[in-house]
């Protein structure tokens, strides 16, 4: 039998009823380092949360609901946030501000953002809800490189195409 140690786990409830947490649905995390990682959520706000601090270290705020997220980028620099009707930000995660805004960069909200680790993170793809993939450069000012329009769709459904 395995033995558990109730010590290993600790948890700050003060921290988790307080307005330093989100107010609305989470919509993601992200592992950043073995100390932090980051939450988004639809009440325009991600959440950079410390284990050290046992709280938040750094909220970025947004102007619209973030539906997904991701950190990419060769050194994991950039944070990717989905906002409303398919709109992604660009945040510098090292000077923790804003860098680009996509707008219409999806015709539908952004459901999924991932980094391409096997790329040396050097791109990433986001998915809207009509199930487009876009691939983009993960620079401070991102290209799209190429699109996948209709990637669930059956062989039936892109006969006509």
């Amino acid at each position: 039998m395995e033995n558990n140690n109730s010590s290993d786990f600790v948890i700050i409830e003060k921290e988790y009823k307080s307005d330093r947490t989100h107010q609305d649905k989470i919509t993601g995390i992200v592992y950043i380092n073995e100390s932090e990682f980051l939450t988004s959520s639809l009440d325009k706000s991600m959440k950079v949360w410390d284990k050290y601090l046992q709280g938040t270290a750094y909220t970025f705020e947004s102007h619209e609901p973030i539906s997904a997220m991701e950190v990419t980028g060769e050194r994991k620099d950039f944070l990717i946030a989905g906002l409303g009707a398919g709109n992604f930000v660009v945040y510098g995660l090292g000077m923790k501000n804003q860098l680009e805004i996509f707008n219409f960069a999806h015709c539908e909200p952004i459901t999924r953002i991932v980094s391409l680790e096997k790329l040396k993170n050097k791109y990433f793809a986001t998915r809207c809800g009509e199930g487009h993939v876009h691939i983009w450069s993960s620079t401070n000012h991102p290209d799209r490189l190429f699109p996948l329009y209709n990637f669930d769709a059956d062989e039936v459904a892109l006969a006509p195409l």
